[in-house]
């Protein structure tokens, strides 16, 4: 197997070699890479994207990585990744702070944290630890990648992502499909715009988020948790929210009380009985796109789309259907009238799903479209037909939704702009490939 080294990543056509320090994008996807070479940062010095999706790197190539100080976007999806295995960028990041600071970096690092951090004691927990691991990194300068925007480790066995840390400008983290118990780390992330941390085994979440002030879309489905306490009150920026097929009993007010531009919330699959369980939706004036399909509340309420209409007036679309002030505008489907929740899909049939709906890619419920839709509708999607324009999923042209549209023009500066586009091109690209895979089998 192949190891990442300047000769590798020099290889041009026909056997010529690339200057290496003018390659600025480099992908590996699928070569089977296994190793990378420490020294190869000194050598591609405008490296700004590399691509390593779909290898066989272990734990071992992290901290040689790290010496690729000028890279934007990087992916090590689906790779043998395990543990913390990210770790070694925290260590790097205080190897490169001054020496004055390098000693109070390790002792805020290795110091007791509090870890019962949800609830109404969030806050009390928060000013008792204010020596988190986003502070120990940010206290010094030592900042391994300080241009990166976009990174993916999605589709490993990771545990922790405390290696983020040291990448204190990152404006996209997508993490889904590992074995994540905790996102404390990201607390040090204070411009991140996009977290997907679905299909981990989180079962809670606290202080990590009310730093992530500019934090635009979070998804956290298929996880465990059982509540979200007031852990996301201060994320005011937060348009997009997916906590599908968690174990939440109760969303009450305080729950998202600072979320006032919350757009998209999909609770699919919890286990809301009773309106008052989802108190907290009364205080999202702005939403437009809302499940609760698979929850109790949504198969036995009586009223259920009138009701919910009415705690929300500027509700476009619940459970995957249109709906106005009196409730439903559509016919139910056949999986709506057989009452049942909709099974959870293959997790290989499209890795990345989650990370679609996180960046506003996909229509609200396109994890819940009956057998065969979503194989069509990628397909669609492909050709530029489908919804990557349509933010509200009403498959609609949009022609209602032109202020939203402009709002999200106007808020977004060149960076996240970019980093969105190399978020869509990464999901093109390995959409594509999932498709050749299949047409190959």
């Amino acid at each position: 197997m192949p190891a990442l080294d300047v000769a590798l990543a020099c290889r041009g056509p026909g056997g010529s070699r690339l200057d290496p320090g003018a390659l600025a994008s480099l992908d590996l996807r699928g070569k089977g890479v296994n190793a990378v070479a420490p020294s190869l940062g000194s050598h591609l010095t405008g490296l700004a994207k590399l691509d390593l999706a779909d290898n066989v790197l272990g734990n071992d190539c992290v901290g040689a990585l790290a010496s690729l100080v000028t890279l934007k976007h990087l992916s090590v999806a689906n790779n043998s990744l395990n543990g913390d295995a990210l770790r070694p960028w925290l260590g790097a990041a205080s190897a490169a702070a001054p020496p004055g600071k390098k000693r109070r970096a390790l002792q805020a690092e290795s110091a007791p944290k509090a870890t019962a951090r949800r609830g109404k004691h969030s806050q009390q927990h928060f000013k008792k630890d204010n020596t988190s691991s986003g502070d120990a990194v940010s206290s010094t300068h030592g900042v391994v990648f300080p241009e990166m925007r976009v990174l993916n480790v999605s589709g490993n066995g990771l545990v922790s992502v405390s290696g983020v840390a040291a990448a204190r400008n990152l404006g996209a983290l997508i993490a889904n499909e590992n074995k994540i118990t905790s996102l404390r780390h990201v607390d040090a992330l204070r411009d991140l715009n996009t977290l997907v941390a679905s299909s981990n085994d989180i079962d809670e979440i606290g202080d990590e988020f009310s730093k992530l002030i500019n934090l635009n879309k979070l998804s956290l489905s298929h996880n465990k948790l059982k509540t979200v306490g007031d852990a996301l009150a201060r994320c005011a920026a937060l348009r997009e929210l997916r906590l599908a097929r968690n174990e939440i009993t109760a969303l009450p007010r305080r729950a998202l009380a600072g979320c006032a531009q919350l757009r998209v919330l999909d609770l699919s699959g919890n286990a809301f009985k009773d309106f008052g369980d989802v108190e907290a939706l009364k205080f999202l004036p702005k939403l437009q796109q809302l499940s609760m399909r698979g929850s109790p509340l949504s198969r036995n309420a009586k009223g259920y789309d009138a009701t919910v209409a009415k705690m929300c007036p500027s509700l476009k679309t619940l459970d995957g259907r249109r709906v106005g002030p009196g409730g439903w505008l559509d016919a139910p489907s056949e999986n709506d009238l057989k009452k049942k929740p909709a099974p959870r899909p293959d997790a290989d049939a499209d890795l990345w799903a989650d990370a679609r709906a996180a960046a506003g890619l996909d229509p609200l419920e396109a994890s819940e479209r009956p057998a065969g839709a979503e194989e069509t509708e990628k397909l669609q999607d492909e050709s530029g037909s489908a919804y990557d324009d349509d933010d509200d999923g009403d498959s609609d042209d949009d022609s209602d939704d032109s202020d939203d549209d402009s709002d999200d023009s106007e808020e977004m500066d060149d960076e996240e702009r970019e980093m969105m586009a190399e978020v869509r091109a990464l999901r093109a690209s390995m959409r594509a490939e999932e498709h050749a895979k299949k047409r190959g089998e």
